[in-house]
């Protein structure tokens, strides 16, 4: 019976997904005919109430079936098998000023019929003790189940990995008193919740043999592989580990013992999206295949550098729609879902990244949160940057035996420059405490995390705009308090994340309070000089020939270098040589032109330091220095397309010493090709923000020129 579920939900899967863009025009006509009228908008970041139908919660069942099937061909009839060990925790229903009943997510989720009537055969958590208002009694009482019954548990999850290392440092805390009651048969008197203990007396009983072997595994020097030591029959760990959990993968693979890491599903409070087909898969390769009859599904494109910020780039309100089926591989976009409940192009916050299809049917890999960035001055470094950087950062310390298991970082600007600042909470991988860290070694970390940074945070920091990066390193357990403060202030339990930066005040105390380590970076972050490639630009006709050499972080949008070439040859400015060097613009060094192959290409990557958007070149004829300004993908919107040439037809007719003038319109080779438009600037020596920025400070002659030139 269960196979024929598994194998109906992967045939109904490949019906989907092969008529795409069929099921989603049916889908929306549907929602537009039944919905006529209604309307929806975000609230700025704060809790939302989304509206709940008989369709909505069918369909919630329907995708269950959906995304366990992929998880059951790999691993078994898991129902079959024996029991989950998840740990789910349900929130207080409230009443909204209309009288309706209000709920998070997950609690209306388990108090549906279908998944009540499945829980005592397939969970190891009774009812009573999701359901209980203290989350502390709660978790408490399904370790106790979950170890008591620890023979049967073939599945050890939560929703969140943040909830599930949770869980197991309660365990870690708690576990000579979870022992004794096993070893009593009784529960301990810190529960009081009279559902919790109800349950406990139909479970729990005496059992020594049972609570000295828990003891015995848990007192082991390293807690290395305690999830398979403990549940031994356990195949695969089920949570979320993409997104804002993947700080978490390294700590869970440390006590997952090898057990494979699964997150089965992507979805929001707002709509179900996509389902993992290979669970298999390591997290960071994880992508989810939207499936067309959730919601209707439309996507906003983002650019993916630092020109400019995220959240400027995406609010535009003109930027034209994708559809489903219309996304491109390798393109980054912000979700829009429309429903049957009645939202309509609600902007769920997600930014994606398309990876490819599986059949008619886009692949994402989740990439950061919308807006959610650190920011002391005009940069922006976004959510998958600080990550990034973290990763780099925190691998000297695996040596060590150092686990880093929270992070949160925090723009400091009490005084000027600001600077970041990341608050670290480590562990050692052997032991319950954990020494102290060598502070060389946390000066270099902190080092090699502005290195690992975009290069706008390199230019500001070389500048002084910005001050050293800050590591602050927290007691164990700070960000457990951090948690229960958000937890007690609303947020659930199943659900929590961990803010990547922080903004309130009272989380900043908590996390302030229990610093007992400051660490700096000593010194500015260097850029990399190796050249990769030369770009060659064909200019209006064939004499022309713009050379720009770029490094291997170029193609990012981090760094441009421009090559010293001249009629076809290379010198290092005392002479002409065939082999010869190319010079850095930026840090004036040179590099052998051994260290990078020459390419024919049609395309420049990289930005300018001072132009945003913009690549210096050298015309290799008049030996004029110019300013080359790349629209990437210019007809894709409408809108960008008509400003691109408003701009190119007014600016062809100013002649004016200050109005910086066009040169050229470089044309491209092939029509067929015709993207991108590169037009040819007169190069300017600065801007007007590095003037402001600059030191000395400006004199009163200075600003009256500025503002002169303003009018």
């Amino acid at each position: 019976m269960e196979t024929k579920w598994c194998e109906d939900g992967l045939r109904m899967i490949e019906e989907l997904t092969t008529n795409a863009e069929r099921i989603q025009d049916e889908l929306l006509r549907e929602i537009l005919s039944r919905n006529a009228g209604t309307d929806s908008g975000t609230s700025g970041g704060k809790p939302n109430l989304m509206p709940v139908t008989a369709e909505f919660a069918q369909k919630r069942e329907l995708f269950h079936t959906l995304y366990e099937s992929p998880v059951m061909k790999h691993f078994g009839d898991i129902n079959q098998a024996g029991k989950r060990m998840e740990f789910m925790f349900a929130r207080p229903e409230i009443e909204t000023p209309s009288g309706l009943t209000a709920a998070s997510v997950t609690t209306s989720i388990y108090k549906e019929s279908w998944f009540r009537a499945m829980l005592p055969k397939c969970y190891t958590s009774p009812v009573e003790t999701i359901f209980c208002p203290e989350p502390e009694q709660s978790l408490y009482c399904q370790l106790l189940f979950g170890l008591i019954q620890r023979d049967e548990v073939v599945l050890v999850g939560s929703v969140f990995a943040s909830a599930l290392l949770r869980a197991i440092k309660f365990l870690e805390n708690h576990r000579q008193e979870l022992c004794s009651d096993i070893k009593a048969g009784q529960v301990s008197h810190r529960i009081t919740d009279s559902g919790c203990r109800s349950a406990s007396s139909l479970i729990i009983k005496p059992n020594p043999q049972l609570a000295d072997l828990i003891e015995n595994i848990c007192n082991s020097k390293s807690w290395e592989g305690i999830i398979r030591k403990l549940w031994p029959k356990a195949n695969h760990v089920r949570c979320i580990c993409t997104g804002v959990m993947r700080q978490y993968t390294a700590e869970l693979e440390f006590y997952s013992g090898g057990l494979p890491l699964v997150s089965a599903f992507y979805a929001c409070s707002e709509a179900q999206c996509g389902i993992n087909l290979e669970p298999l898969c390591k997290p960071a390769d994880v992508s989810y295949t939207f499936l067309p009859n959730l919601a209707y599904f439309e996507f906003l494109p983002v650019k993916n550098d630092h020109d400019e910020s995220t959240e400027m780039r995406s609010n535009n309100e003109d930027t034209e729609t994708v559809d489903l089926v219309n996304v491109k591989p390798g393109h980054h976009y912000e979700l829009l879902v429309t429903t049957s409940a009645g939202l309509y192009r609600y902007k769920v916050g997600d930014v994606l990244m398309v990876t490819g299809f599986h059949n008619n049917a886009p692949q994402f890999q989740f990439v950061e949160r919308q807006n959610v960035a650190i920011s002391v001055d005009q940069e922006k470094t976004s959510e998958a940057d600080l990550f990034k950087a973290v990763t780099e950062a925190k691998a000297l310390l695996d040596p060590l035996g150092f686990v880093l298991t929270e992070y949160t970082s925090y723009a400091d600007t009490s005084s000027p420059p600001g600077h970041y600042v990341l608050f670290w909470e480590l562990k050692q991988k052997e032991g319950n405490h954990c020494k102290e860290v060598d502070p060389k070694i946390m000066a270099e970390c902190c080092y090699r995390m502005e290195e690992s940074l975009h290069y706008t945070y390199k230019i500001y920091r070389k500048k002084n705009i910005i001050a050293p990066l800050e590591i602050r390193v927290v007691k164990q357990g700070t960000f457990d308090a951090l948690m229960d403060y958000n937890v007690a202030n609303g947020a659930s339990l199943s659900q929590y994340k961990r803010p990547s930066c922080i903004k309130s005040k009272e989380a900043l105390k908590i996390l302030d309070s229990r610093v007992i380590g400051k660490f700096f970076s000593p010194k500015s972050p260097l850029w990399t000089c190796k050249l990769d490639s030369i770009i060659m630009i064909p200019g209006l006709n064939a004499e022309k020939r713009f050379s720009v050499a770029t490094c291997g972080e170029a193609g990012k949008g981090s760094y441009l270098y421009y090559s010293m070439a001249l009629a076809g040859s290379w010198f290092n400015g005392c002479g002409t040589t065939s082999y010869g060097w190319a010079e850095c613009r930026k840090c004036k060094t040179f590099v052998k032109r051994g260290d990078f192959t020459v390419h024919q290409l049609n395309v420049i990557v990289g930005n300018l330091l001072l132009l945003p958007f913009h690549s210096a070149a050298l015309n290799s004829e008049t030996r004029e220095e110019v300013a080359i300004k790349k629209i990437g993908n210019a007809f894709d919107n409408r809108i960008d397309a008509k400003r691109t040439l408003r701009e190119i037809k007014l600016r062809r007719h100013m002649d004016h010493e200050n109005v910086v003038a066009i040169k050229d319109i470089i044309r491209p080779p092939l029509k067929e090709n015709f993207n991108d438009v590169y037009i040819v600037y007169e190069l300017m020596d600065t801007d007007l923000r590095q003037i402001i920025r600059s030191n000395p400070s400006l004199t009163d002659d200075h600003c009256r020129v500025g503002i002169k030139y303003l009018l």
